[in-house]
């Protein structure tokens, strides 16, 4: 028995097209053996505060830890871009984490941020005295506002305990 050609074509883009089927086991086994660290749970903690409060107010932002730093990155797509958007953004994530932005200063000893990385189980002041006053000053922040090229975004950076604001275009 022949079969046409055109018919070893549709059965051939059905075999390719076909979804690759996942292994839900594999994957949960996978996800079980990782353990995360209270590094990464303090990551996921502020940045789920950051998303809920950028959700609310028009940004997205993220959370990650890079050269013994704590990067808050936070971008407003609005096009086009301008200083005063970044500025504002850069602004606000240093008000909800009870910075006064006049001063530069905490409102409290430390700020809700700090709060993040501290845990019942283990005595922050056995491994720095001022252990959310340090995390703070890990906490360096980068605002975007607009869409990068062609000089067209503002780009926005200053530590958290601060009133600088440092401004580039991109």
């Amino acid at each position: 028995m022949r079969v046409p050609f055109a018919a070893l074509l549709v059965l051939g883009a059905v075999v390719f097209v076909q979804p690759v089927q996942a292994d839900p086991a594999g994957i949960i086994a996978n996800l079980e053996q990782r353990t995360p660290t209270l590094l990464d749970l303090s990551l996921a903690r502020l940045e789920g505060y950051l998303q809920a409060d950028g959700s609310a107010n028009g940004y997205a932002a993220f959370a990650r830890e890079e050269d013994d730093r704590i990067r808050i990155l936070a971008w407003s797509p609005g096009h086009p871009g301008s200083e005063e958007a970044c500025r504002a953004l850069i602004t606000r994530l240093r008000v909800i984490a009870g910075v006064d932005p006049e001063t530069g200063w905490p409102l409290d000893p430390a700020t809700l941020f700090a709060s993040y990385f501290n845990y019942t189980s283990f005595t922050a002041f056995d491994i720095d005295q001022s252990y959310a006053e340090t995390v703070d000053s890990m906490i360096e922040l980068t605002a975007v506002s607009g869409i990068a090229g062609n000089d067209e975004a503002y780009i926005c950076k200053g530590p958290l305990l601060s009133k600088e604001i440092a401004v580039s275009r991109e």
